[in-house]
């Protein structure tokens, strides 16, 4: 799920100690356990970094109940094959460079979204501004704040900032485009006696 990635950091910013040696006891125990594995010759699992990720968010879940008014305004997003769908709360969100292959969509308002990484798919209902890099990622929105359009920063590889509308219209074409040439390769197979 979420991976706060500057502990020291987030401890000062919420100033609860209970998060912050949660969060430190999920860690150590994941590398005693990573250790364990190794010293017996089993394999480690292969989606470890999303349990580790998805205990260390629940971790912060639980502790933002309780803690609601200490959350920080900037969220640090990092995993590897997660999906998840997360209340923006006026945030920034900011993907790092290691995030691969996510399915984020953020719910309410998130001041800024700064998405980096290598094919993530991340949809947003209201920002303010999206910066997208990294290669293959998508950011959907469904509009800027206040009414008004969202501030756009686009570069890297194969990347897309677009609105829902615009998504589903290219999608369906997309699909549309499939369907007319899997129709055709099978009408040439049948004319060929395949």
């Amino acid at each position: 799920m979420l991976f706060l990635s500057k502990n020291k950091y987030l401890c000062k910013i919420l100033k609860v100690n209970n998060i912050c040696n949660l969060m430190k006891s999920k860690i150590l125990t994941f590398f005693i356990g990573s250790i364990f594995l190794l010293g017996c010759g089993g394999d480690e699992p292969a989606n470890t970094n999303v349990n580790l990720n998805a205990n260390i968010a629940n971790a912060n879940t639980n502790a933002n109940a309780n803690a609601a008014d200490a959350l920080p305004e900037k969220l640090f997003v990092s995993g590897v094959g997660v999906t998840l769908i997360e209340d923006c709360k006026g945030r920034e969100i900011e993907f790092d460079e290691d995030s691969t292959g996510n399915d984020y969509t953020f719910r309410g308002e998130c001041k800024n979204l700064t998405v980096n990484g290598v094919a993530n798919k991340v949809s947003v209902e209201k920002v303010g501004e999206i910066t997208v890099a990294g290669v293959s990622n998508k950011v959907v929105y469904v509009s800027g704040l206040d009414g008004k359009k969202p501030k756009i920063n686009k570069s890297g590889k194969d990347t897309s900032v677009d609105t829902k509308e615009i998504a589903e219209k290219n999608k369906k074409q997309k699909e549309q485009k499939e369907a007319e040439e899997e129709a055709k390769a099978k009408k040439a197979a049948n004319q060929n006696g395949l």
